[in-house]
């Protein structure tokens, strides 16, 4: 077989529930249906659910990397996996989503650096970026953020819809003043790319305000995780000394309350990030909940259900665990 060379590759960033895994599954239902694209998926959960939630699709290839970020526990994993990942499915084109949590120069410097120099062609770094994020002082001060933002070539300002008038144009008017000029910016709903962002080139400099912003950290290595039984699920805890996750496992044959799991998911106090997958009988559904805004969805996934919560401190998860087996039927 011919050496690969010259793949295009973007990075899908963007912070915490900022719409990069929805943006992701907009952008391989429009794909070319005679190119085939592998997307690899970090989550800073031990558990994993953000490959859960992306559709199958013809000429896809999925695989998600839990327990941590790129930039630092997972540095060496990226390595391996990206590798054999290009070599079994040889793509036409590569998606790289990190965590939200996650600061974009390793990941950068992995993809321009041996083994991948020639092999990887770096194109634009999209940015999605919720609006109202610049109102929540606890996210707009935080440097890995405010670098998500500062690296990108493109920033797509996503939930438009649900963004005030004045939040809209308090992020336009940032993107402006950014240095370099950024090359595309957006608004949209629903993280509804447009694919021809995608071959955008990058700019030629790369500059982060704070770049070993994360880098100090030091995640808890990722778990091997046990397999579900009816009536004992898995739960994993992981921490980063600034973020704590919790995320659990349940048996394929359980089945959920979707009102009562929604509330329980929804009304719980202090969580950053909820993302899940269940089974409510017949009926799988999606929950994401970012902050205090929390949706539900069907999905297509017939595995498994799992749950992952991320917030600044620790939880009482016990008292959540206890409440989660409340809500099956």
């Amino acid at each position: 077989m011919q050496p690969i060379t010259n793949l295009p590759t973007n990075i899908i960033t963007g912070f915490l529930g900022s719409g990069k895994t929805t943006a992701i599954n907009h952008l391989l239902a429009h794909k070319p249906a005679n190119e085939r694209w592998a997307v690899l998926v970090n989550e800073f959960g031990q558990i994993g659910v953000d490959e859960a939630q992306m559709a199958d699709h013809d000429g896809v290839h999925i695989k998600e990397l839990a327990g941590g970020c790129f930039c630092c526990t997972l540095g060496p994993a990226l390595s391996t996996t990206l590798a054999t990942l290009i070599r079994r499915t040889r793509p036409d084109r590569l998606l790289i989503e990190p965590t939200g949590l996650g600061h974009p120069t390793g990941i950068i410097d992995t993809l321009t650096s041996a083994p991948f120099a020639g092999v990887i062609q770096l194109q634009a770094m999209l940015c999605l970026i919720d609006p109202r994020n610049l109102s929540q002082p606890d996210i707009a001060s935080q440097p890995v953020f405010r670098d998500q933002i500062q690296l990108a070539d493109v920033l797509v300002l996503n939930k438009a819809d649900q963004a005030t008038p004045e939040q809209l144009a308090a992020m336009v008017q940032q993107a402006e003043q950014l240095y370099p000029p950024k090359q595309a910016v957006i608004t949209t709903e629903q993280a509804q790319i447009p694919q021809a962002l995608l071959d955008y080139q990058p700019t030629a400099l790369h500059s982060a305000q704070t770049p070993d912003a994360h880098h100090h950290h030091q995640h808890a290595h990722p778990a091997e995780i046990a397999t579900a039984t009816p009536g004992k699920p898995v739960r994993l805890e992981g921490s980063d000394g600034e973020y704590v996750s919790c995320g659990w496992l349940f048996h394929s044959s359980q089945q959920f309350d979707p009102t009562a799991l929604f509330e329980l998911i929804q009304q719980w106090p202090d969580l950053l990030r909820a993302k899940g997958v269940f089974r409510t009988g017949d009926l799988r559904i999606s929950i994401n909940r970012v902050l205090s805004d929390c949706h539900s969805q069907p999905i297509s996934y017939r595995r498994d259900s799992r749950l992952e919560l991320i917030s600044q401190a620790a939880q009482d998860w016990d008292a959540f665990e206890q409440a989660l087996q409340n809500c099956l039927r």
